[in-house]
């Protein structure tokens, strides 16, 4: 009888540990599912961004800034997508409303305007990015996940700061 009890106490705290672990598991499904969520948005406002630069942008290193950020977010939305079937979660590769409001507004002008614009907007973004990739490493279980952040954090620190040098650059110029 008493090995019963024990075997009964064993499956009761196995249920217990096991709902725990479900629970643990759908706030880590949750997490990742929202990372995903937001980076798709962000990148693909990235990639946007870019391809109107690469058209409307006039100083040669502007174009060749969007020509760079083109291809390397091209690459992180297919790592995205590849990450997102890994586990599973359905993703929209298109924009929210304010991104594309953003888009609509930025494609209407053009000149010095656009490139601050551009440059401006381009850098919000990466700021957003390198909250949600910083916000969302720490814990994170998965491991194809947590090599795609820790790797892309050191590019998305990198094209911050060639947009804000680009950023002076465009001041300076425009006090000429």
């Amino acid at each position: 009888m008493l090995f019963q009890i024990g075997d009964a106490a064993s499956e009761m705290r196995f249920e217990t540990r096991s709902r725990g672990t479900e629970k643990t598991r759908a706030m880590i499904d949750s997490v990742v599912s929202q990372f995903l969520r937001e980076a798709f948005i962000l990148n693909r406002m990235e990639i946007q961004l870019a391809m109107l630069a690469t058209k409307k942008a006039e100083r040669e290193e502007v174009k060749l800034f969007a020509d760079k950020a083109l291809a390397y977010h091209n690459r992180m939305g297919a790592d995205l997508k590849k990450l997102a079937d890994n586990n599973k979660i359905s993703y929209k590769d298109e924009l929210d409303g304010d991104c594309k409001d953003g888009i609509d507004k930025l494609s209407r002008i053009s000149g010095p305007l656009f490139e601050k614009r551009y440059l401006t907007l381009s850098e919000d973004n990466h700021q957003k990015m390198l909250q949600i990739y910083r916000k969302t490493l720490p814990g994170l279980e998965d491991v194809r996940l947590k090599s795609f952040i820790s790797s892309s954090i050191p590019f998305l620190e990198t094209h911050n700061a060639s947009l804000r040098l680009l950023i002076k650059s465009a001041k300076a110029t425009s006090k000429l």
